[in-house]
């Protein structure tokens, strides 16, 4: 390191080594007299070179990369050593803008030279032998300067394309990290296990030596956080629960949101002069600090520490802060699975005690919540089945629904939704969101992504208050695939399990695209279709998540059951598709379900007997008054030439 003057302010054990010199050879001395050229070579010129880059450095306040340069070296013993350097000249500026130091980065590169020379040692010798006279010798000379500064490019252009090629292969090994992670993190249950992940993935991805979370409180006074075990357990103790005006960066960043990226210790004593003492007991030099924040609240943060110093490159805090969100929804998923299920517990002692009253009022919720839950249509060779079962122990009637229905233009279109709770309250919920939903979807006849936008939309500006996950699906007969036999599955997905689709003489598969926001959190939220053909005898299977959750077992794991059991009953009628897994579930159900199954039968062929009659209410024949009973009441319709 230089100061404006050339004088050297500090040096690395590697410059020490590479000039053979000591830090009292060189600290406090004018460059160019620590290293002067070399007396006994007419050509050197390195001290010439190198102080035209630091006068271009100090004027452009910018890098100068200079080419190949032969600058030897006083020797210990005396004379001089043979160098050949690739120099680097780096500005280090002040709050104004102005040069303050000049990192001087020199590398040996003698060995390289040499290779070189000697592979051309044979032409060299070839062309001096028939070189004559003053100018050819003048032109060989400048043959040589010529090629040795290509040879200098080359290698500076090898060195940035090998620099370049291992950046490239660690981005990619860390993408594929954070991949794993996500993966990781989705299975994890409780906040130890997110932790766990943490632990095992922040030394591969960025090399930490310890790591940890730093949560708030529901106080708003203090903050709690869990330390991997590679901290020594005294510091772990310590830091169990501390208020938010703690000097530490972790909590800092977990009570304002504010990141911090601390290069060494004393960057962190400088910041937190508290940090001292903890971070010399657990060996702690750099450390970065991400905020967790969820949709509504600062959750905390993340914190990862480093025995060694490191600069923080921008593509670092990216990564951490990849991580750190990662976390976020991994904690956000665990509290609410927390919170429901702590409801659910609440709910089942307060219907303990409160028996004789409650088993009215669900009565009442669950004939309410069945009257909304209508017999689907069965047109043309499409047949639905639908079934909902409620809870057998958690409570009696939650917000689980399917519905079905014609549109307009020709299309069917099926839903399926889990409004968040299992109360009365959740029940009138879902009633007013299918309500909205059949009405939008059956009057605007849009494609499912914009039909839930206007859910979105007319939920928020009539005030109905509540979370619900839902698929919108239509299943369409485009003229193309008419020809076919062929239809088209459209569906939008609002945070809902994926459906399920089996084919014939093929294995199960969810259709797991994109999943967007629930419905009831942004009106304004973006939200995609995606479609898939389904062709003569393929099966959908739409279900509430009371299917596929059970106590102690991941969501991949329910999903995969699910897939399993629904392969091997597949062989039989959707009756027996949609009974058999209610049936294999029995008294394990913890959660409400509903079940909405559709096959696409063969065209070429009759409707099948066990698929029941077809019935499209747009075309149901009506009655005349001549055959009516003076004692029946009936629902009168207009339809076809008849009135």
């Amino acid at each position: 390191m230089l100061d404006t003057d050339a004088v050297i302010v500090a040096v690395n054990a590697a410059y020490l080594h590479a000039t053979d010199r000591t830090r009292s050879d060189l600290l406090g001395r004018y460059m160019f007299d620590a290293f002067p050229d070399n007396p006994d070579d007419p050509e050197a010129f390195g001290s010439t070179n190198v102080k035209a880059s630091l006068e271009r450095v100090l004027r452009s306040a910018r890098p100068d990369t200079m080419p190949l340069q032969r600058y030897d070296v006083p020797a210990a013993g005396g004379g001089f050593l043979r160098r050949w350097w690739s120099p680097v000249n780096v500005p280090l500026l002040d709050e104004t803008g102005r040069v303050r130091w000049v990192l001087h980065r020199a590398e040996d590169v003698t060995d390289y030279v040499d290779e070189q020379q000697r592979a051309g040692a044979s032409t060299v010798t070839t062309v001096a032998d028939v070189a004559v006279g003053t100018a050819a010798g003048s032109a060989l000379r400048t043959a040589r300067a010529d090629l040795r500064q290509a040879e200098s490019d080359l290698y500076l252009r090898g060195q940035e394309l090998g620099a370049a090629l291992e950046a490239t292969r660690r981005s990619a090994a860390q993408q594929a990290g954070l991949v794993e992670i996500a993966r990781a993190l989705g299975e994890a249950q409780d906040e130890d296990a997110v932790l766990a992940v943490i632990a095992t993935h922040s030394t591969g991805l960025l090399g930490a030596s310890g790591s940890g979370l730093c949560l708030r409180q529901p106080d708003g006074t203090h903050v709690r956080i869990l330390v991997t075990d590679t901290i020594d357990a005294d510091v772990r103790e310590a830091l169990r629960l501390l208020p938010v005006d703690f000097g530490l960066p972790l909590v800092h960043t977990a009570a304002t949101g504010e990141a911090h990226f601390l290069d060494d210790l004393a960057a962190t004593v400088a910041r937190f002069p508290a940090a001292e003492a903890l971070h010399t007991a657990s060996d702690t030099q750099a450390s970065a600090n991400a905020p967790l924040r969820g949709h509504s609240r600062l959750l905390g943060s993340l914190s990862l520490a480093f025995t060694h110093p490191r600069t923080w490159t921008p593509q670092d805090q990216d990564l951490v802060s990849a991580f750190a969100a990662l976390i976020t929804q991994a904690l956000e998923r665990v509290a609410a699975r927390d919170a429901e299920r702590a409801a659910r517990d609440a709910e089942r002692a307060a219907s303990e005690a409160e028996r004789a009253t409650s088993a009215t009022a669900a009565r009442f919720s669950e004939t309410l919540q069945r009257s909304m839950l209508t017999a689907p249509p069965q047109p043309d060779h499409l047949q639905l089945v639908v079934r909902y079962s409620p809870a057998a122990a958690e409570s009696q009637v939650g917000g689980d629904w399917y519905d079905a229905y014609l549109t307009p233009g020709g299309s069917t279109s099926l839903i399926i939704g889990d409004v968040a709770g299992h109360d009365q309250a959740a029940a009138a919920v879902m009633g007013q969101l299918r309500n909205l939903l059949r009405g939008i979807g059956h009057a605007i006849g849009d494609p499912p992504a914009l039909v839930l936008s206007a859910l979105d939309r007319a939920a928020h500006d009539l005030g109905v208050d509540g979370l619900a996950t839902v698929i919108l699906a239509q299943v369409e007969q485009p003229a193309e695939h008419a020809w076919a036999g062929t239809r088209v599955l459209r569906w939008s997905n609002a945070g809902h399990p994926p459906p399920l689709l089996l084919e014939p003489g093929a294995a199960p598969r969810f259709l797991d695209a994109e999943t967007d926001l629930v419905v009831g959190i942004d009106p304004d939220t973006t939200r995609h279709d995606h479609e898939v053909v389904l062709i003569p005898g393929a099966t959908v299977l739409l279900y509430t998540d009371g299917l596929i959750e059970r106590r102690g077992a991941s969501l991949d794991q329910g999903l995969q059951w699910l897939a399993k059991a629904a392969g091997e009953l597949s062989h039989g009628s959707l009756d027996e598709l949609c009974d058999g897994l209610l049936g294999l579930v029995g008294g394990q159900v913890e959660d409400d379900v509903a079940l909405l199954a559709l096959c696409a039968h063969p065209e070429d062929a009759p409707r099948p007997v066990e698929a029941g009659a077809n019935r499209d209410p747009r075309h149901e024949p009506t009655l005349t008054s001549t055959e009516l009973d003076t004692d029946t009441v009936v629902d009168v319709r207009v339809g076809g030439d008849q009135p």
